[in-house]
């Protein structure tokens, strides 16, 4: 199959991406992304306009500092977007092992900054007490063990794990 040039006018370069069903070059597909985004979920569908936001997200700022979000989460998890151009705010929620977290996200399009507002733990598989502390919901151990995949009390061996993960 031969590689297919970017559509944008005067570019002979190679597509790397596709941007609205066009092939583009990096430079010019990350303009088409930012104008789709700058231009607002009024443009086209919803589901779309966010997938855009998810894709400039990830072009535009360092892994580092995206806090795990990927396109396919900004597009299909995140609700609550209040958009006021070049800035997009949105909420989403992630679910590490045993926990619920409702995290706000405020990404500027323009400058391709991404910042977390706030972030709250909604429910979890252990115990929560009203300081916010966590306990084992067999053994009431404040012992527990976070990693990727599992969460396990320290004490007593009491485990959840990702709905993701391996048994």
């Amino acid at each position: 199959m031969a590689k297919e040039n970017c559509a944008h006018p005067d570019c002979g370069e190679s597509a790397s991406t596709f941007v609205g069903g066009k092939p583009m070059c990096r430079p010019h597909g990350l303009d088409a992304l930012q104008q789709i985004v700058l231009g607002g979920p009024g443009q086209q569908t919803l589901p779309s306009w966010r997938r855009a936001v998810g894709r400039l997200i990830e072009a535009t700022v360092p892994a580092e500092a995206r806090g795990g979000l990927t396109p396919a989460k900004v597009e299909c998890r995140t609700y609550s977007v209040k958009w006021e151009s070049p800035v997009v705010e949105f909420s989403i929620q992630r679910h590490p092992a045993g926990f619920v977290y409702e995290q706000r996200w405020r990404f500027e399009a323009s400058r391709g900054s991404l910042e977390l507002l706030s972030e709250s733990l909604v429910k979890s598989d252990f115990r929560l007490v009203a300081d916010g502390q966590v306990l084992c919901p067999k053994c009431g151990s404040s012992e527990i063990e976070r990693r990727p995949g599992v969460a396990r009390c320290q004490d007593c061996g009491y485990a959840v794990l990702h709905e993701h993960s391996a048994q």
